[in-house]
């Protein structure tokens, strides 16, 4: 005959070790994003100093290339500040993921802790 308190041990740690799972996928996910923001910002500012250097080959003073050129400077402005208000909203979601994760696996440790050990 099995023990039940054994097969609820072992429910137990297969309950923590999927919520461990979960928070652990949920982090890649956002450090992809991480990874996806920083390389499109990348691209803009890239390519704004491609157009910056072709401005200024064209010559900024014709009054269309220097409209360009400052409209593309506000852009990458805009992108850099979406990229920084993006940065900080991950963070905070890594933060409240690992907190979440961990006090619902010191919830299961501790329901687990009040099982009887024969």
């Amino acid at each position: 005959m099995s023990d039940p308190s054994a097969s609820m041990r072992a429910e137990f740690d297969r309950r923590i070790r999927t919520l461990e799972s979960r928070v652990d996928d949920d982090l890649q996910t956002l450090h992809l994003l991480d990874e996806q923001w920083e390389t499109f910002r990348r691209a803009i500012r890239e390519n704004v100093a491609r157009f910056e250097e072709a401005g200024h080959t064209v010559g900024t003073d014709d009054p269309r290339v220097h409209h360009d050129l400052a409209a593309l400077r506000e852009v990458d402005a805009y992108i850099r500040k979406l990229a920084e208000e993006q940065n900080e909203l991950r963070a905070e979601a890594s933060r409240t993921i690992r907190a979440d994760g961990e006090d619902a696996i010191a919830r299961l440790r501790n329901e687990q802790g009040g099982l009887p050990w024969d």
